[in-house]
């Protein structure tokens, strides 16, 4: 929708860099948040500086803005609930749609997961040893898993089987809960209806299978549910929780798991799944509640007949909270 000529005109009069950002922002006030946040950035930059290198140093932000560089790239930042990530090109920036989805207090396991590492590197530095024997023995405590699971093809590793020999177990390993935010875009409207500043600039690697970058089908961004069952089977998880574009995406994949006829409860998850609306849908044959408000979000399986919705005890747990 072309913005009207009296919008810039007030932008203007407000601050000369306002203008530039009203194309990307849609609205004065998108535009006066993101120039306030630059200004911060900016005096936070440049504390001991000229007002001349401030000023040149905000209008270079703002340009980089206005051609639609995300705001996260230039901040170097993004917070996430209590959480403040780094944020540069080639990583993707965070979605609140994802935080809303978790719910929960990540600062703390952050401080505790960096508390951990600091112990670990402490721990390295006061026992060196000439043949590194010990700073091989502290690292084996690290488990860190590099393994592509994804791959259909015969010569792809099975997870069963990388997880065996990563962990030096002899049974079958098994888990009871996959969540998975994959690339659920496709290539079609990755092109068509993303945005541009998410087309130029973040990974694509990241949001589009790289296996439909050369066809049109919309159905093409569902590449990854496939495997993702599978490993689930493998796994013999008790349930599964994956993120998905919209509502026509998240039915193809309640689709996809009722023909695995292994899963005993299926929901999709709007939005917000815990403001109390349910609806039920009809897909293959078997009934599948629709959560909550919004857009599709995504799909969440279960295997135990009679298993207590996720949503529903996170909706109650809520509650609770506020009544104490």
């Amino acid at each position: 929708m072309r913005l009207r000529p009296s919008l810039f005109w007030q932008a203007r009069a407000l601050d000369s860099h306002l203008p530039l950002l009203l194309p990307i922002c849609r609205d004065l006030q998108s535009a006066r948040n993101e120039f306030r946040w630059l200004s911060q950035h900016v005096d936070d930059e440049c504390r001991t500086e000229s007002r001349e290198i401030h000023h040149n140093l905000l209008s270079s932000y703002v340009r980089r803005r206005a051609r639609g560089e995300p705001l996260q790239y230039i901040l170097g930042s993004e917070w996430f609930g209590d959480l403040k990530l780094c944020c540069r090109p080639g990583v993707l920036i965070p979605r609140t749609s994802t935080l809303e989805l978790i719910g929960m207090d990540l600062l703390n396991t952050a401080i505790r997961l960096a508390e951990d590492n600091v112990i670990n590197q402490l721990r390295l530095q006061q026992h060196p040893s000439s043949n590194g024997e010990e700073r091989l023995k502290s690292l084996r405590g690290l488990r860190v898993l590099r393994a592509d699971v994804m791959e259909t093809s015969p010569y792809s590793a099975s997870v069963t089987e990388v997880l065996r020999q990563h962990r030096g177990l002899k049974e079958t390993p098994t888990c009871d809960i996959i969540i998975s935010n994959p690339p659920y875009i496709s290539a079609k409207a990755f092109r068509t209806t993303t945005a541009r500043s998410v087309r130029h600039f973040e990974p694509r690697l990241a949001l589009v299978p790289h296996n439909s970058r050369h066809t049109d089908s919309e159905h093409d961004g569902d590449a990854f549910y496939p495997r993702l069952l599978a490993i689930a089977n493998e796994l013999e998880a008790k349930a599964m929780l994956v993120e998905v574009a919209d509502m026509e995406q998240a039915l193809r994949v309640a689709a996809l798991a009722v023909k695995e006829r292994c899963w005993e409860g299926i929901e999709i998850w709007r939005d917000d799944p815990a403001t109390g609306r349910i609806d039920t849908m009809n897909v293959g044959n078997m009934s599948v509640r629709v959560l909550g408000d919004g857009h599709g979000r995504s799909v969440l399986l279960y295997r135990r007949l009679g298993a207590a919705s996720l949503a529903d005890q996170t909706h109650t747990e809520t509650a609770g909270a506020e009544g104490d």
